[in-house]
C-alpha cells in the first residue's frame, strides 16, 4: 500500500507539477526519482527509515515547489541540506559521511545554493571515487561578507564563476589545495550580506 502510495506520488509530481519543476533551475528530478526508489526499497526493509526518508523528502519538495521568493533563510537551506544529504547517504552507503555545523541563521542567500554546490562536490568527487569521502559545509560572518565553507574530495572551481553572476561583482571565493589522493579540497565561498532578517 505504501508503495502504490510513492508510485501515484512520482505520477502526480511528473504531471501536476510539470510547469513548476520546469521553471525551477534547482530542482533535480533525477535525484527526485532516485530518492523515490530508495524510500521504496526501506518500506520493504525498514519502515521507520522509510518514514524518516519520506519526511526528508517531503522538505524537499516543499521548499522547491512553493511559491516563495528566490532568497531563503540560511537556516531553512541548512534544513533542506541535511535531509537532503540524508537521503543520497542512505542510497549509496558508507560511500558517503557529512557534518553541517556552525549555522548562521539571520541572513539571506539563493534558494538552493548549498545543496547545488553540494550537490556539485558529490558528483565531481565522492561518487567518483571507489571508497566515498565526506562532505563538510559550515558558516561563520566575516565583517559583511557570509562565509560558507565546503570540504570534500573533488574540485569543483570550473563551476563558480556561474555564482559570481548570481551574488555580484563582490563574489569571491577561495580555494585551498586541490584534492589529489584522497586529499580534502577546502573551499570558501564569501558573499556579500544584503538582507539581514
Amino acid at each position: 500500500m505504501f508503495i502504490k502510495i510513492l508510485n501515484d506520488f512520482e505520477s502526480e509530481v511528473v504531471s501536476k507539477n510539470s510547469i513548476k519543476v520546469n521553471k525551477s533551475n534547482n530542482l533535480d528530478t533525477h535525484f527526485l526519482f532516485n530518492a523515490i526508489s530508495t524510500i521504496m526499497y526501506f518500506c520493504r526493509t525498514d519502515g521507520n527509515k522509510a518514514r524518516e526518508l519520506l519526511l526528508a523528502l517531503g522538505d524537499y519538495l516543499r521548499y522547491y515547489l512553493s511559491q516563495s521568493e528566490d532568497d531563503t533563510k540560511l537556516s531553512n537551506e541548512y534544513k533542506v541540506l541535511k535531509g537532503y544529504l540524508k537521503i543520497q547517504q542512505s542510497r549509496f552507503g558508507e560511500k558517503i559521511d557529512y557534518e553541517i555545523k556552525n549555522i548562521e541563521d539571520d541572513f539571506l542567500i539563493k534558494k538552493g545554493f548549498l545543496i547545488e554546490i553540494t550537490y556539485i562536490a558529490l558528483k565531481e568527487g565522492l561518487l567518483k571515487s571507489k571508497v566515498g569521502g565526506k562532505i563538510t559545509v559550515e558558516s561563520k560572518i566575516d565583517k559583511r561578507d557570509l562565509i560558507i565553507i565546503l570540504i570534500h574530495d573533488g574540485d569543483i572551481t570550473k563551476y563558480i564563476d556561474e555564482y559570481k553572476n548570481i551574488y555580484g561583482e563582490k563574489f569571491g571565493y577561495k580555494l585551498d589545495g586541490i584534492s589529489k589522493d584522497g586529499d580534502k579540497t577546502e573551499l570558501s565561498l564569501k558573499i556579500p550580506i544584503n538582507n539581514v532578517l
